[in-house]
């Protein structure tokens, strides 16, 4: 049994010392860390790790990414039959590797940083494969929000050599070339993505220097049911609310809306958080708030007129016109009373003349409190039917207002 064990630490440290010999034979070329004297062919793979986030203001996207980098340098080549190892784990810095860098970034220059914790899997033919990380990567982005919260926005990152040009380094083309992880973001569906490889001379704007880099088009679409229940759904209900106000008696009307106003503008300053803040579009649904709230002060308006015209049972002439079109007030006449003719003697003629007087004056009295009551009456009424002619209109204006909003930012 010791004999075994032994064996084995002894297989272990030769197996060991060879693939150490192998390093050192690697390391005496001191070439291996200049640039190549040939083209090399390189393959890269964007593996997208997390959505941090978009931020609309700056127009900058964050993301956390992988790149997977494989090419081949024939320099490190080995004759696998000698060592008996097909492959070997070398420190990233000790070779030469592709000055790959975030063309599009907006924090630093964007070269991916290769520490001492980097290392590189080397196979016997020279094929080097690498993986670097970019946590927090932040780059540009061309958002437009004016579909908020419905808006889909497609985001570039943009990756290639920093100095060198593609006689140097040829960066392939490969359709399959972005790996995707679950659960990117807790805002934001990844509906899909595509990649191209363009050539530029953009960094060095020199005609007789062209790089090629790797374009990765990220579409991304926001997920809008926080936004859609603490946002929009308060804002239907006071509207709703506000509808409703139109069908209660007048006294409590303007006390209602006011209250409603007011809740809003304390309702707003919440919501503003919310909404992405741009100059360059104006959120549809921003739109849908300022209608809501004008929606709101019209209302209060029309109902404090109305108060107004109830207190004081006068109503403009051009109201009076046009409430003929919608109903026909007749007034009702007190109809006269004719007293009866009688024969009487000459003795009571001074006292029928008397209660004649009396009744002629009881009954002037009557009428004044009649059309006073009738006027009151006959305002009141013409009141009610202009409150229904402007909750018609006014319920018109913002349910085709919303549905014109809400058809635009959903389509």
């Amino acid at each position: 049994m010791k004999n075994i064990i032994l064996l084995l630490i002894l297989i272990k440290q030769v197996i060991s010392k060879t693939e150490y010999d192998l390093i050192n034979n690697l390391m005496t070329d001191k070439t291996i860390t200049f640039v190549p004297l040939f083209e090399v062919s390189l393959e890269i793979i964007l593996n997208l790790r997390k959505i941090v986030g978009l931020d609309e203001k700056n127009k900058i996207m964050s993301t956390d990414i992988y790149v997977a980098q494989k090419w081949v340098d024939y320099r490190l080549e080995w004759n696998e039959s000698e060592f008996n190892i097909s492959y070997t784990v070398i420190q990233a810095k000790k070779i030469w590797l592709p000055d790959l860098a975030v063309l599009n970034t907006v924090e630093g220059d964007g070269i991916f940083k290769v520490t001492d914790s980097n290392y590189a899997i080397v196979f016997s033919n020279g094929t080097v494969y690498l993986v670097l990380s970019a946590n927090g990567l932040k780059t540009k982005c061309n958002i437009n929000t004016y579909k908020f919260p419905f808006d889909v926005q497609t985001c570039s990152i943009v990756i290639g050599s920093w100095t060198l040009s593609k006689y140097d380094v040829e960066i392939d083309d490969n359709k399959d070339n972005l790996i995707v992880s679950d659960n990117l973001s807790s805002s934001w569906d990844f509906l899909g993505w595509n990649s191209k490889v363009a050539e530029s001379n953009e960094r060095f704007h020199f005609e007789d220097y062209i790089s090629r880099d790797v374009k990765f088009h990220l579409k991304l679409s926001r997920r809008p049911l926080y936004f859609m229940v603490n946002g929009v759904l308060p804002c239907l209900v006071l509207n709703l609310i506000t509808v409703l106000a139109f069908f209660m008696p007048f006294a409590s009307q303007v006390s209602l809306t006011m209250t409603i106003i007011l809740t809003s503008s304390i309702y707003s300053l919440r919501v503003a958080n919310d909404i992405p803040v741009q100059s360059d579009y104006l959120p549809l649904i921003t739109i849908y708030f300022m209608v809501s709230t004008l929606y709101s002060i019209l209302t209060l308006i029309w109902f404090i007129i109305a108060n107004q015209m109830l207190a004081k049972s006068k109503i403009p002439n051009f109201m009076l016109k046009l409430s003929k079109l919608f109903f026909t007030c007749q007034r009702k006449k007190t109809e006269k009373i004719v007293p009866h003719e009688t024969n009487v003697t000459d003795d009571s003629n001074g006292q029928d003349k008397l209660e004649k007087k009396t009744t002629e004056k009881k009954k002037e009295n009557i009428e004044k409190r009649d059309d006073k009551l009738d006027d009151k009456k006959l305002t009141e009424k013409i009141i009610i039917i202009w409150n229904y002619i402007m909750f018609a209109l006014m319920f018109s204006v913002i349910f085709i207002c919303n549905l014109v909003i809400w058809i635009v930012i959903g389509s």
